[in-house]
């Protein structure tokens, strides 16, 4: 089961009109659902593949909410490019957590459909023991996992241990519906 956010609620309401006659009004709403994927592939040769799920932070939750009142840019286009502690500053993107580490991850973004994003972050050569990942727009470059907004959390996390040859991808969806 995906976390997701709800703007507002899909609902049915009938209404009487003064002749007797009913007429249907249905409501329309907007959600904000993602999942993220990680691909391992180990040096020889193998692949190991799991999908998670993630929580959307309630930053980006009061941002929906903003881009009703101004005119505001969070779009994620200034990728991460590279693998780096701690990640350059106002970068996006995808961040792993070594245990004592931020480390920032080359990244790209695609919209697999008009209603979803996809973010990729590819991490590899350095041996390691992932603990911990996080999505999100503006980062201050420290050695953290704030963002000015942290578009997603994960849900819950398998620590992940690469070896300096090992490749770990995250492909992160965010679905707006």
């Amino acid at each position: 089961m995906l976390d997701s956010m709800k703007i507002a609620d899909s609902c049915d309401a009938r209404v009487q009109k003064s002749s007797g006659d009913t007429e249907q009004i249905t409501h329309d709403g907007i959600s904000i659902t993602g999942r993220y994927r990680t691909i391992v592939k180990r040096k020889g040769g193998a692949v190991e593949v799991s999908e998670w799920k993630n929580t959307i932070s309630s930053s980006l939750k009061e941002i929906v909410n903003d881009i009703f009142m101004s005119a505001t840019d969070f779009a994620i286009d200034a990728l991460f490019n590279a693998v780096a502690t701690p990640p350059a500053a106002n970068k996006d993107g995808i961040i792993f957590y070594t245990g004592s580490n931020w480390y920032s991850t080359v990244c790209s973004i695609t919209a697999p459909s008009s209603t979803s994003t996809k973010v990729t972050g590819t991490f590899t050569g350095v041996a390691c023991t992932i603990s911990d990942i996080a999505l999100g727009f503006g980062h201050p470059g420290s050695n953290t996992d704030s963002f000015d907004v942290k578009y997603a959390d994960p849900t819950s996390w398998s620590s992940v241990v690469l070896g300096s040859d090992d490749t770990l991808i995250v492909e992160w969806t965010i679905t707006v519906s």
